[in-house]
């Protein structure tokens, strides 16, 4: 059998990364930065300033709604990359804490158990994500080939209603801009998901060493010692990995929640008001779901990390201190009072990343729809 490794959750949207020119190698540097370059202004520059020019040609309120929905999350993609690319080099040496904490699990079938569960989890989000963010592209562009239209309404500098040629230019654009799109938000939305999702993972089977030392019978009181030690190694690996992406995380998901709250207004706002149709509802319906996957799906995971988190403690009163050395003792409460500070993840240091917060954001979402509608 294969040695176990935690990154293994986090290879399915590395593909991502490389397709936009962030996890490749250094070998090829120039190249790689011509790419990516090429990449941001074609794939992501250009499609947003086309959604900022369109708000100020739309002929009727129902466009500039429909419009401004689909810009906010174009804009909050786009932000969230260039946001990243500095970050990028941090968050892959943050994967050197999980090699001496991936080694230490081997030694346990219950704990390795666990966290092989979690690696295929996290790959089952990815295709989840996949399926619902790729279930909108298709909507868009099977609304947009039945009406004769392009798939969402953006300034193009050309007259695309002129001839087919033009037609399928100004489509096969933004579908190509659209799967760039689609290839960041699979990246960064998992990425955050994923990570905290593996650091869950780790601290909950080292809740379960912590409260199995001392009670195996063939070890000494010097055993149970240096077992302890080497659980006080594993808690500062995965608080050192949790400070190296913790930033990221907090960032990304600050302008999520930001854009999240009015993108949802507006879109439920134009479909009650300016279409009802089956079309309509199908891509509102699948535009809502993307919405929901890129928040919901973090808070979840983050609350879950605080509460193992605070598990510890208690974990760390289960194990049997009570016939360890002093020594034991001592350091078991050092310990306590390290766990008893809650690991949890500030949304641009601002508000916690928690479902309570993911709950308020869908209050002031329909307090905005609320309002726009009695104007």
């Amino acid at each position: 059998m294969e040695p176990f490794q935690s990154i293994d959750a986090f290879r399915y949207f590395w593909w991502n990364w490389k397709v936009v020119g962030l996890n490749t190698s250094p070998k090829y540097r120039i190249l790689n930065t011509i790419y990516i370059i090429f990449i941001c202004i074609t794939g992501m520059l250009f499609p947003s300033l086309q959604q900022i020019a369109q708000s100020f040609l739309v002929a009727t309120y129902a466009e500039l709604v429909s419009n401004l929905s689909l810009s906010l999350e174009w804009a909050c993609n786009v932000t969230k990359h260039f946001f990243l690319i500095p970050w990028f080099k941090q968050i892959m040496s943050a994967h050197r804490y999980l090699e001496p904490l991936d080694i230490r699990i081997q030694r346990f079938d219950e704990e390795l158990k666990i966290m092989r569960g979690i690696v295929k989890n996290c790959r089952r989000l990815y295709v989840a994500y996949n399926v619902t963010f790729m279930t909108s592209l298709i909507f868009y562009a099977v609304n947009g080939v039945v009406n004769k239209k392009i798939m969402f309404e953006a300034y193009i500098p050309w007259d695309w209603k002129s001839s087919t040629k033009k037609y399928i230019l100004a489509f096969g654009y933004q579908f190509w801009t659209s799967v760039v799109q689609l290839i960041i938000s699979l990246a960064i939305d998992n990425f955050a998901i994923c990570y905290v999702y593996v650091m869950w993972g780790h601290l909950e089977t080292l809740a379960i060493r912590i409260s199995r030392i001392g009670y195996d019978r063939t070890k000494s009181q010097e055993d149970n010692y240096k077992e302890l030690i080497a659980c006080v190694h594993d808690h500062g690996n995965i608080y050192q990995f949790f400070e190296l992406v913790r930033p990221v995380i907090s960032g990304a998901v600050l302008i999520q929640f930001m854009v999240t709250a009015f993108a949802l207004c507006l879109a439920i706002f134009d479909y009650l008001f300016f279409g009802s149709n089956l079309a309509k509802l199908l891509m509102t319906l699948a535009y809502v779901a993307v919405l929901f996957c890129q928040v919901m799906p973090c808070c979840y995971f983050v609350n879950d990390l605080m509460t193992s988190s605070d598990s510890l403690t208690t974990a760390l009163y289960s194990s049997n201190w009570m016939d360890q050395t002093p020594k034991f003792k001592k350091t078991i409460i050092i310990f306590m009072q390290r766990t008893q500070k809650t690991t949890v993840i500030m949304a641009g240091n601002i508000v916690p990343v928690t479902l309570q917060t993911c709950v308020s954001i869908i209050r002031f979402s329909f307090s905005m729809f609320t309002l726009l509608k009695q104007m």
